[in-house]
């Protein structure tokens, strides 16, 4: 949310969407004390030459209850207030501390081989906080969660399977007959945490590829091949063998390193 004065009449920039909520936050700042229903004429649209996109993005991060922005790279000078060009510069430093962080992740996995080197077992249990928590509301916001007493941040979820959130991506697509899957849900995070793209799928993903890796070790196999061996689907297949030719893999440093 932004706002300008030209010639008396308060404009207020809103993000798509969120119009009725930024003239709410308006509306219960003190300094301000605006009623929605006699609000400003409300424009949803780029400014100072931004896309409609990085507007969004600059808006998202919320202004401080005495008006400052804290978002660094929102263009000041292309607005203007009380007819003055006004720009607000933060530093690398700065802007980390006010920026949300994605949230926490902890996986621990483990898995059972047979005497031919196939994998019978698999163990994986994952803990993280909530994920949901991009900005799309008024309290999900930091202009809203600074005007104390009037917007409540959402509440954490768990956001359980199918669509999985922390767990995101934690099934796997190997055939393996024994899964055991935990998932423990962290309501209560020390930080304001915003959502990554993919949510949990990005850890969950490295966690068991990693470990896939380790296995092919431990089993003296090339890690393709193992991989291989445990997959049936014949299109996955063909993604696993066009990966391996395309990040340049040494097979002879692989025959080496497992001691073929």
């Amino acid at each position: 949310m932004s706002r300008r004065w030209l010639t008396g009449t308060l404009v207020l920039l809103a993000l798509v969407g969120l119009a009725m909520a930024a003239l709410l936050v308006l509306a219960r700042r003190p300094a301000l004390a605006i009623a929605p229903q006699q609000g400003p004429a409300v424009h949803s649209a780029g400014i100072g030459g931004w896309s409609l996109i990085a507007f969004t993005r600059a808006m998202r991060d919320g202004v401080s209850r005495d008006g400052h922005h804290l978002y660094p790279a929102f263009p000041y000078d292309h607005m203007t207030r009380m007819n003055a060009a006004v720009r607000v510069q933060w530093t690398h430093l700065q802007e980390h501390q006010w920026e949300p962080y994605g949230s926490a992740m902890a996986m621990s996995v483990g898995a059972g081989l047979d005497a031919s080197g196939r994998i019978v077992t698999w163990d994986d249990a994952v803990w993280f906080d909530t994920h949901p928590t991009r900005p799309g509301g008024a309290g999900a916001t930091l202009a809203g969660q600074h005007v104390e007493g009037t917007m409540t941040p959402p509440a954490p979820q768990a956001g359980p399977q199918p669509a999985g959130f922390g767990d995101r991506n934690i099934v796997l697509l190997y055939d393996i007959g024994h899964q055991r899957l935990l998932y423990h849900f962290v309501p209560h995070q020390a930080l304001r945490v915003s959502a990554l793209r993919g949510l949990g799928a990005y850890a969950n993903v490295f966690a068991i590829e990693s470990f896939m890796d380790e296995l092919a070790l431990a089993a003296g196999e090339d890690p393709v091949e193992f991989r291989l061996r445990h997959r049936s689907d014949a299109r996955a297949m063909d993604a696993v063998r066009l990966a391996a030719s395309r990040f340049r893999r040494q097979p002879d440093r692989v025959k080496a390193a497992i001691g073929a």
